[in-house]
């Protein structure tokens, strides 16, 4: 967890810190990307720090970033 999210007292957010670390790695603001997926700026900053949360809203965001939703194969 970054240390903004520590000084406010939130909790880790395992599922924004991936979101975040996709879009950095493409380079992309928030503003970009929630453009892109049609969702307001405060939305995506919610998901991303955790205060909300919508399976529909993180498999937009996904598709936008290309990242894959699929977790793969069960463990046996």
């Amino acid at each position: 967890m970054d240390s903004r999210a520590q000084s406010a007292g939130l909790r880790p957010h395992p599922v924004g810190d991936l979101l975040r670390g996709w879009r950095s790695r493409r380079a992309m603001s928030q503003a970009d990307l929630a453009f892109e997926a049609g969702i307001s700026i405060r939305h995506l900053s919610y998901v991303e720090t955790g205060k909300t949360a919508g399976s529909d809203i993180l498999l937009q965001l996904a598709a936008v970033l290309g990242a894959s939703t699929n977790p793969g194969p069960s463990p046996q």
